[in-house]
């Protein structure tokens, strides 16, 4: 008989799908190892003590009741919704109460919001930490630069607020990575521009960066396909924009009108209505007022960045994070309106710079072999560094943590909503802050629902309803926003009701104080 032929070897078998993430894993375990260091210790920064620091103020308690509005009664907002935002911000908000149950597994909503805070906060960190990688910055000033902002007091405070600003921000740096990618792919610029496109849908003021993205965009993409990466990003951007735009014209709200709010008609207002708070070269302006504020907190970062800033512009790889940053800077000249959370767009890109100049000005020089001139400079100026830092630097952040992670600011809201739940019975009409609108819905107060104060004299809806003062059972206030100087104007058929109320509860000393109205009719 002859001889059969050889049996062929059989095909090696497709190696399993994750075999190149766990490449990728061995390829990069050092900067798998810090990353983890450093969202490690930013997570337990960030979420000690956020149910009491720092206190709660109005805008939080705004986006929590729109995601909540948006999770339990299928609505954009608890309210008419009239396009001061786009909803992408608390729609992902709304997601992740619904998904973890945080609502009720805390008492105070603006906590459960806030520990969405946490989780955007550590991808931040993440992502900072790769973008500085990106940029060609080594392991060592990547992880300074991560962790001086994530130690940064300025960051913690802000990062842990409910704000838009921080839902858009990691979405803002995935789309810089993504622009930067070595790959120089068209996917990754079609991914850059879905990522951006979130931001601007969180946070509609992102949109200012977006000639810095397309700068670094340009610079990494390949030549021979640059146009076609470039418009491919256009177009990707402009669509996923227009369904913000679609969804206006499909209620018949995307043009001013009678009777109904429209898109067109409150970006006019946000750009040529709303009072300006003036340039912070002004001494007297609400500008300069609100960047003291920020610096008393923590200026080092801000500083450490804008010292930086002028050398990062000899660094070729690192004029994206360098225009960045002094595009930012830049703007705050502007006279026009300046968002009390702007600063949060501003502290990744000054960590960037930071450890962008640190690593080619100081640690590269440091290891080079010999005596130089460089070298000796280096020296210097990394003896100069570490002083400051032993000697200044550590001891203000170090009191600074310390305030943010013991002390309770928040404590005369929670007893404030304590005592109404048991005191105030929920068939009563309550003129409320959004902080508390809530909490208190939660514990039954929704039928009627807290009025919101702000909707007192701007939503002819809630107007109608309460029919002036009389409709008005009880007011519950923060102290500062009853002694500020405009209330009386603001808003008139509360302060009538106040003239007309007697003071029943107080809780609180100066800025912390809640105040607790009965309408005498």
């Amino acid at each position: 008989m002859p001889k059969q032929a050889p049996k062929t070897a059989k095909k090696a078998t497709a190696k399993p799908t994750n075999s190149k993430l766990i490449a990728w894993f061995k390829r990069h375990k050092l900067d798998t190892a810090v990353v983890t260091a450093l969202v490690a210790v930013s997570a337990v920064v960030s979420g000690m003590n956020m149910t009491g620091y720092p206190q709660r103020f109005e805008d939080e308690g705004t986006y929590v009741s729109q995601a909540y509005a948006l999770q339990e009664r299928g609505t954009l907002t608890h309210y008419t919704y009239w396009y001061d935002h786009p909803p992408a911000g608390w729609m992902q908000m709304a997601l992740h109460l619904g998904a973890t149950n945080a609502l009720d597994r805390y008492d105070s909503s603006i906590v459960a919001g806030r520990e969405f805070m946490v989780f955007m906060h550590v991808l931040v960190v993440a992502l900072i930490y790769a973008l500085a990688r990106r940029l060609r910055v080594g392991v060592v000033a990547a992880a300074i630069g991560t962790l001086a902002y994530a130690l940064s007091p300025l960051t913690i405070e802000f990062s842990r607020y409910v704000l838009l600003d921080n839902v858009a921000l990691p979405w803002l740096l995935g789309a810089f990575l993504l622009a930067l990618s070595p790959r120089k792919h068209v996917v990754t610029a079609l991914a850059s521009a879905a990522c951006m496109a979130i931001a601007v849908l969180s946070k509609e003021t992102f949109v200012l960066l977006l000639p810095v993205l397309i700068y670094a965009l340009w610079r990494s993409s390949d030549a021979r396909n640059r146009r076609y990466q470039l418009a491919s990003f256009g177009v990707v951007f402009v669509m996923i924009g227009a369904i913000y735009a679609l969804y206006a014209g499909l209620k018949s709200e995307l043009f001013p009108g009678e009777g109904h709010v429209s898109l067109f008609g409150t970006l006019a207002w946000q750009l040529f209505g709303r009072e300006g708070s003036g340039s912070i070269i002004d001494a007297s302006s609400g500008s300069r007022g609100l960047a003291e504020y920020w610096l008393s907190i923590d200026y080092w970062l801000l500083l450490i960045g804008a010292l930086s800033l002028p050398f990062a512009f000899f660094v070729r790889h690192l004029r994206v994070a360098a225009f960045g940053l002094l595009l930012g800077l830049l703007l705050l000249l502007r006279t026009g309106y300046l968002p009390y959370p702007y600063v949060v767009i501003l502290l990744p890109f000054a960590a960037l710079v930071f450890a962008g100049v640190l690593d080619q000005f100081i640690i590269k020089p440091l290891c080079k072999k010999g005596i130089s001139v460089s070298r000796i400079a280096a020296g210097f100026a990394a003896t100069l560094l570490l002083a400051t830092t032993a000697a200044v630097v550590a001891p203000d952040w170090g009191k600074g943590i310390h305030a943010i992670t013991t002390k309770d600011h928040d404590a005369s809201s929670r007893q404030a909503v304590d005592w109404v739940t048991k005191n105030i019975n929920p068939s009563n009409q309550l003129v409320v802050e959004s902080t508390f609108w809530t909490d208190l819905v939660k514990q039954g107060f929704d039928k009627p629902d807290p009025v919101w104060l702000y909707k007192t004299e701007t939503d002819p809806e809630v107007m109608e309803k309460l029919g002036g003062w009389r409709g008005i059972d009880y007011v519950m206030l923060n102290g500062p926003s009853i002694s500020g100087k405009d209330f009386e104007k603001t808003f008139p058929t509360v302060n009538k009701a106040l003239d007309n109320a007697e003071l029943v509860k107080e809780f609180g000393q100066d800025n912390q104080k809640v105040l607790i109205y009965k309408v005498q009719k």
